[in-house]
């Protein structure tokens, strides 16, 4: 039916650097709030998909450090929507979103 009488859609609105800063501002010292912090920065940063974050796994991390100090983090994205032949592709972390992943 959908095919045939077609059916309104809207997009989503972006989240911007305004927008993100309000919803980071919205989190807690809690570690609940850490770990929102934490899924709204690698978001903003890799522009995912939710599923594409919730298939996101620790052990894909890559971090690069020099003498104790972390140069380039990123983390392997195994498979997504536009990727189905699960080629893979690395998402990289600005620092900002790496302070939050270690908190």
């Amino acid at each position: 039916m959908h095919r045939q009488l077609g059916r309104h859609s809207h997009q989503a609105h972006a989240v911007n650097k305004k927008i993100l800063e309000q919803m980071l501002n919205a989190t807690d010292k809690t570690l609940l709030g850490l770990r929102d912090r934490a899924l709204l920065l690698v978001a903003y940063d890799t522009l995912s998909r939710r599923s594409e974050l919730t298939a996101l796994r620790v052990e894909n991390l890559n971090i690069k450090q020099v003498a104790q100090l972390v140069t380039s983090a990123s983390i392997l994205l195994r498979r997504s929507k536009t990727d189905q032949n699960a080629q893979g592709r690395c998402l990289h972390f600005s620092s900002v979103t790496w302070q939050a992943l270690d908190a």
